[in-house]
């Protein structure tokens, strides 16, 4: 599962990406091998100063990858890369286009993001795991900011998430074109996930309370209804 791919990451991730791209169906594997073994795909990526690592998985026919990065504006110089015309990157491009291309079905959603905390788990090595979770909440016009300081601070907030079992590692960031929140994770399975969606819903006891004052405080600053997902990761590339 876990990709050696060396990469030019030398210091703190502070930016991350999130990617999904809509492929045809029946070809999702192709393409997802194809990103994997082209030398203009992944491993072009990882070779770009600043890149880390990336988790990719398949949310039915949608290529899924969340990407992390020393820096936001690090990214933002690759994907500029991959539109050069003219020279030889200007030919691998248009290689990479021609070959990858007839797989594609619908629009990139690209995010680039500064990344507000990472959290880690107890886990030591962030590197074995088959869940990658990730939470997107709309949030009310002119409210980022507040409800970013309420999922950090509350105590019924990220840092609930934070001390269930199998969480490894969680990035916060916020995208601002769409004015939502987005967690993005690494989790040992998507039992672990599933697991710590149930105690989410629970109505009852103590943690009913708390959960009843978790939704009192955030939920009147969402502005629809929150994207939840857990996948399993296809494949995982790092210079870890």
């Amino acid at each position: 599962m876990v990709a050696s791919i060396s990469s030019n990451c030398n210091g703190k991730l502070a930016g991350c990406v999130l990617l999904e791209l809509p492929l045809k169906e029946g070809q999702e594997q192709k393409a997802l091998e194809l990103l994997m073994q082209h030398p203009h795909g992944v491993k072009y990526t990882m070779a770009q100063p600043g890149c880390g690592s990336y988790s990719i998985g398949l949310d039915g026919n949608v290529l899924v990858l969340n990407g992390y990065w020393e820096t936001k504006e690090q990214w933002i110089a690759y994907a500029g890369s991959r539109q050069v015309k003219e020279g030889k990157l200007g030919e691998k491009n248009a290689q990479w286009d021609e070959t990858f291309g007839p797989f594609i079905d619908g629009e990139l959603r690209a995010a680039p993001m500064d990344i507000i905390k990472t959290y880690h788990g107890s886990a030591k090595d962030i590197t074995k795991f088959s869940g990658m979770p990730r939470v997107e909440f709309p949030i009310m016009e002119d409210k980022l900011d507040e409800a970013v300081q309420v999922l950090m601070n509350h105590p019924h907030g990220i840092d609930f998430l934070m001390t269930m079992p199998g969480v490894k590692e969680v990035c916060l960031a916020k995208d601002t074109e769409k004015n939502s929140i987005i967690i993005m994770g690494k989790i040992e399975s998507v039992d672990h996930w599933k697991d710590y969606l149930s105690k989410r819903q629970s109505d009852s006891g103590e943690l009913g309370k708390l959960n009843a004052s978790w939704k009192e405080a955030f939920f009147p600053l969402v502005a629809g209804k929150p994207k939840t997902s857990c996948l399993e990761v296809s494949k995982y590339v790092s210079d870890i």
